[in-house]
């Protein structure tokens, strides 16, 4: 009969530190030695209430038997978990039976683990985007604590074979292509003579409301493949889609929405935090869908709030340079490797594409009837332009010797983080558009006005 059991002889970590700061020192019945212990009853009460938290009985052969959960997640010897299934088996096994319920503690009971309640974080996003819309939008308080709770430990998160979530990209080790659409000849002819700037992100202060980014605030989207660049740009039938390719030149520290669904949640069922992180760790694995969730024209300046407070938070608070998640123009389309197609976006700070001088040459570009609708073929011509000379200017004083000249200083303050490819661009002319559908069922039925009040209460 085991009476007492001492940190020593229990293996998991949580329960150990609770053990060991027990002051009362005993004979542990198990390895005859006298250290902190903790009665048998209550290291059994103290486990079971953490297994009906976590697990619930199967009503099969499936799973584990009551003891051989409990000897490997609280780290107790065999015998002392078959002793404690015996005795929740007599004390409550008893009761079961006189009130005609199943005994859960018998051999023929599997538990396997219960179903995780995400509602608090899901609530939580509703209320945020409620929130964002209807009350505080840049002091929002009730946001930021929503943030912190699901995102300040996602740096210290890794996948199962100990990959962090976080990826470092290093300089020259990822391209990513991005593209614009050209309504006009003009236009295409103005993104062909400069890609470099007229394809790479914008600049800040004239950047279009996106779904990480507010109006004015500069960010790079871009997709690892042209199918997936074209599918987000939405080209009209009879417009062009201008692409181009941009390399990293510094490391980047990029947070892939879809490594959390495969985060390794480790940590004790007796810890009462433990709960709240699986469950945490339940929602980010759908987080990648939530934050994909397509946006109607017209609806982006409220409908993007959410995912704009997600991104401000990753940028400023965990110090990310940028986030990849599902496209959702892409659809169900899968990459050759079978992975949903992806965007990037790199925030501010990272988006800034390094500036090729082109101020020396002026760039024409030739469509005719014939080429636009059928040939593969465009026209460029860049022409160098005539150097201008600087007019002389003579000194009237030794005073302007000690002026310094007046050198333009350069407006966008950023770190270039990537740099055209150079002769990567590619065009497409838009012949046609095709869809992605599922058809709905539609059921009609006929109620009485009345009959439906009389239903209320």
């Amino acid at each position: 009969m085991t009476d007492y059991l001492c940190h020593a002889c229990v293996k998991d970590a949580f329960l150990k530190a609770e053990i060991k700061a027990l002051k009362d020192k005993q004979l542990c019945s198990c390895c005859s030695k006298i250290r902190p212990a903790i009665e048998f009853v209550a290291l059994a009460e103290r486990i079971d209430d953490a297994v009906f938290e976590h697990f619930r009985p199967s009503r099969g052969s499936e799973g584990q038997t009551y003891a051989e959960l409990i000897e490997e997640h609280a780290g107790i010897g065999a015998a002392i978990a078959r002793e404690m299934q015996a005795y929740f088996s007599a004390s409550r096994g008893y009761r079961a039976a006189k009130d005609g319920e199943e005994n859960l503690y018998a051999d023929t009971v599997g538990y396997i683990e219960a179903g995780v309640d995400t509602a608090r974080y899901q609530e939580g996003w509703r209320s945020l985007q409620h929130s964002l819309r209807t009350d505080a939008r840049y002091y929002n308080n009730a946001a930021k604590a929503w943030l912190d709770d699901v995102f300040k430990d996602v740096p210290g998160l890794a996948i199962w074979n100990g990959q962090p979530v976080i990826d470092t990209w290093a300089p020259g080790q990822v391209t990513l292509m991005r593209g614009r659409v050209a309504k006009t000849d003009a236009e295409l002819e103005l993104f062909l003579s400069n890609p470099a700037a007229q394809l790479g992100s914008p600049p800040p202060g004239t950047g279009s409301v996106g779904r990480m980014n507010a109006a004015g605030i500069s960010a790079f989207y871009g997709a690892f493949d042209l199918e997936t660049c074209r599918a987000e740009i939405r080209p009209p039938v009879g417009s062009h889609a201008v692409f181009a390719q941009f390399e990293t030149i510094r490391p980047l520290r990029i947070l892939g929405l879809e490594s959390l669904a495969y985060a390794n949640i480790e940590g004790s069922i007796f810890d009462p935090d433990y709960a709240r992180r699986i469950a945490r760790a339940d929602f980010l694995r759908r987080f990648d869908d939530e934050i994909s969730q397509p946006v109607m024209p017209g609806d982006e300046a409220f409908g993007y709030l959410s995912t704009q407070a997600v991104a401000d938070y990753l940028a400023q608070i965990l110090q990310l340079d940028g986030v990849m998640f599902r496209s959702t123009q892409a659809g169900r389309e899968r990459t050759m490797s079978g992975r949903p197609r992806r965007n990037i976006v790199l925030f501010s700070h990272a988006a800034r594409v390094e500036p090729v001088d082109r101020s020396g040459f002026k760039t024409e570009l030739r469509i005719d009837a014939l080429v636009r609708e059928h040939d593969s073929s465009l026209s460029i011509t860049d022409y160098i332009l005539p150097k201008k000379r600087k007019a002389k200017k003579m000194q009237e004083s030794i005073f302007d010797m000690l002026i310094e000249p007046n050198v333009e200083s350069d407006p966008d303050a950023r770190m270039p983080a990537l740099r055209y490819v150079p002769n990567s661009v590619s065009v497409q002319y838009i012949h046609g558009t095709s869809y992605d559908t599922t058809n709905r069922t539609i059921s009609r039925s006929t109620l009485s006005l009345a009959d439906v009040k009389k239903w209320e209460f």
